[in-house]
């Protein structure tokens, strides 16, 4: 199983409650979706960043980290730490694939939306395109931070609310899109390839 979160956007208690939960479910392989930087928490960058390397983490880089990143690189004399976290910002990858399925921030891709575009507004419209260009069966991401499952047969789109620790099934006849949410606001979740299901983690009480 994938232990999977995103968008801890600087917030240290949250990114360790969540990878503690799913730690806890037997998870060894953890992948944050992107944001764990934050351009209104620069403080933390480093420490989070210390975090990520200490816990073996993957992770994927969102728009925050995108910003993070070209403001150190603009340094004109970056601190010690500062080249740490430059270097480590740059070899962040702007998604990670594996089998069928894809991890990404958002949209995957090389383009400047591929950070700052959502997948989708709260509706399943507008994602068909999306979906018709997917190289993966299956696309894991944070950013909209408003957990769901999307599911594409070829011809239309369903949206489904993700209930907690309920496992949802991704099935390989369709395509599918799951938005993990955001960890500051208490989501994560799991993903089992051998049973091909995700299941929603809320990690406050």
């Amino acid at each position: 199983m994938i232990g999977l979160l995103s968008d801890t956007h600087g917030d240290l208690d949250a990114l360790a409650r969540a990878v503690w939960a799913l730690r806890r479910r037997g998870v060894a392989e953890i992948v944050h979706l992107g944001d764990f930087c934050d351009s209104l928490r620069e403080e933390s960058l480093e420490e989070t960043i210390r975090y990520l390397l200490a816990e073996g983490i993957s992770a994927v880089k969102g728009n925050n980290d995108f910003l993070a990143e070209n403001r150190l690189s603009a340094l004109a004399h970056p601190t010690e730490t500062q080249r740490e976290s430059l270097a480590f910002l740059y070899r962040v990858p702007r998604s990670i694939e594996r089998g069928d399925a894809c991890f990404a921030h958002s949209r995957p891709g090389t383009g400047f939306r591929s950070f700052f575009e959502p997948v989708e507004d709260g509706t399943a419209e507008g994602t068909a395109s999306l979906f018709a260009g997917m190289s993966c069966r299956f696309l894991f991401c944070g950013h909209s931070h408003r957990p769901a499952l999307l599911r594409w047969d070829g011809r239309e789109t369903s949206r489904e609310v993700l209930q907690n620790e309920l496992p949802a099934r991704l099935a390989v006849s369709v395509r599918c899109i799951v938005i993990v949410g955001a960890a500051d606001s208490g989501d994560c979740g799991l993903y089992d390839e051998r049973e091909m299901t995700y299941t929603r983690i809320n990690i406050f009480p």
